[in-house]
């Protein structure tokens, strides 16, 4: 049940990672994320590997467990969905520092050779530390409670604009997070008294990290704000099939009386103009007939007839025309393309880039890149 409970969890772990970090278009925070899922294995593949008695055979493998840089990964990736920059510098490399700590030390045990790594190996798998190894778990202790309640104050105390959808959705998103890291945190506690070290390292602990893991990545691509191409792409489809629909009926029931049209044209470039309705990036045509006050089928109808053009594409179009605004603006000059889609409406960084390339035929990076190449 060990062997299998152990295994399942490192392979779940780094699939989940694989799932988060692993796309064709992904923003950083998303890397970052996957990072912070897998980031548990490496420790749990040393820890599987003492149980064994493996470890002796692949000694140096502790190297890879990067555990100390749970820490480090999390507050990254809460800054980055809070739209902070992180600048490398010896400032924030002392976040580091624990990780290089630790492998300082596992330097200077390889150094004195394998026997003396054999004896660390032996009090480890007896649970008879060593003192820098009991120093070592209490920092990661300390980090755990530490960056966790930092990245929840961050979180609370961070002031955003609750009419931008995708920001609202973020910090909608990193709350839950925060209160599954700290509910894991609090069962991890409880089931120290009851239970022994041994049970609590290669059963209790896996157990929990692969539910816990499997609930978060869940939840993650349920949420806007960290997958909201997935939302934005079926909200799509769901109004082409809406609109493929009318058009196959021929507007036969549409009322929409010709001398209407110029009037709700009109209308509808004025409010799209003047109101940008189009930077919410889950703007529907429901909620768009709503607001300037047509039938849902007759602004259909009229997009089609007046554009030709669906709902999905106008908007769109006006998106990217946005996008090209800003990347043209020197004010914007400190924006990065994955912000800029965002203010524009799009949802994610795929459909920005999808979305462009369709309506100028290139990309956004070629765009800014030749724009600065005119100047």
């Amino acid at each position: 049940m060990i062997h299998a409970l152990n295994i399942f969890a490192i392979v779940n772990l780094t699939l989940l990672a694989l799932l988060i970090g692993v796309r064709k278009v992904n923003t950083t925070a998303n890397k970052l994320f996957a990072l912070v899922i897998f980031t548990p294995a490496t420790d749990f593949i040393i820890n599987y590997l003492v149980y064994t008695g493996e470890i002796y055979t692949v000694p140096y493998i502790v190297f890879f467990n990067i555990s100390f840089l749970w820490g480090p990964l999390l507050i990254w990736y809460v800054l980055r969905m809070l739209d902070y920059e992180v600048p490398l510098t010896i400032k924030t490399g002392i976040h580091f520092l624990p990780q290089l700590l630790s492998w300082a030390f596992w330097i200077h045990a390889s150094l004195q050779g394998n026997a003396y790594m054999n004896h660390i190996f032996e009090r480890r798998a007896a649970y008879d530390y060593p003192l820098p190894l009991v120093i070592f778990q209490m920092i990661v202790l300390s980090q755990i409670i530490g960056y966790t309640s930092y990245c929840t104050y961050k979180i609370y105390k961070h002031q955003y604009d609750p009419s931008n959808t995708v920001t609202a959705a973020k910090i909608k998103w990193l709350k839950q997070f925060m209160h599954l890291l700290v509910t894991l945190g609090v069962l991890n506690i409880l089931c120290f008294f009851p239970f022994s070290s041994a049970d609590n390292d290669y059963i209790i602990t896996p157990l929990l990290y692969m539910v816990f893991y499997c609930v978060v990545v869940y939840k993650s691509f349920a949420s806007f704000g960290v997958f909201p191409d997935a939302k934005h792409s079926i909200h799509v489809r769901e109004e082409l099939v809406q609109e493929d629909v009318l058009q196959k009926e021929k507007y036969v029931t549409s009322g929409l009386k010709a001398e209407n049209v110029t009037t709700y044209k009109q209308t509808l470039l004025d409010y799209l103009e003047k109101n940008e309705p189009y930077v919410n990036p889950e703007l529907s045509l429901a909620e768009l007939a709503t607001s300037i006050n047509i039938p849902q089928h007759q602004l259909s109808q009229l997009i089609n007839q007046e554009f030709d053009k669906n709902f999905a594409d106008l908007v769109n179009s006006y998106r990217v025309e946005k996008s090209k605004k800003l990347m043209t603006d020197p004010a914007m000059a400190s924006l990065t393309l994955e912000a800029i889609g965002l203010q524009s409406g799009f949802g994610s960084p795929s459909a920005f880039y999808r979305a462009f390339k369709k309506h100028t035929a290139i990309t956004p990076r070629a765009f800014l890149k030749g724009n600065a190449t005119g100047k």
